[in-house]
């Protein structure tokens, strides 16, 4: 659910960026999340998992501020 609801408002409000850069950048954040989220509740406290989970998000992190960057762009 917040998935759904970061990429709709990600869609709304971004319009002057080529729709496949778009997609990708949030095709690859979502896949972040989902795979954040897999590891999360696998409540596995090993910090493998822990280093995975960081490694993600700051992973995750960089899309965001791409797409942010890409929408600065066009405004």
């Amino acid at each position: 659910m917040i998935i759904e609801l970061f990429t709709c408002v990600v869609k709304c409000h971004v319009v002057s960026i080529p729709p496949d850069r778009q997609e990708a950048l949030l095709a690859a954040i979502s896949e972040k999340d989902a795979n954040i989220a897999l590891l999360e509740l696998s409540s596995s406290k090993k910090k493998k998992t822990q280093d995975e989970v960081a490694l993600l998000k700051r992973e995750k992190d960089r899309l965001v501020q791409q797409l942010k960057q890409q929408v600065g762009r066009g405004h």
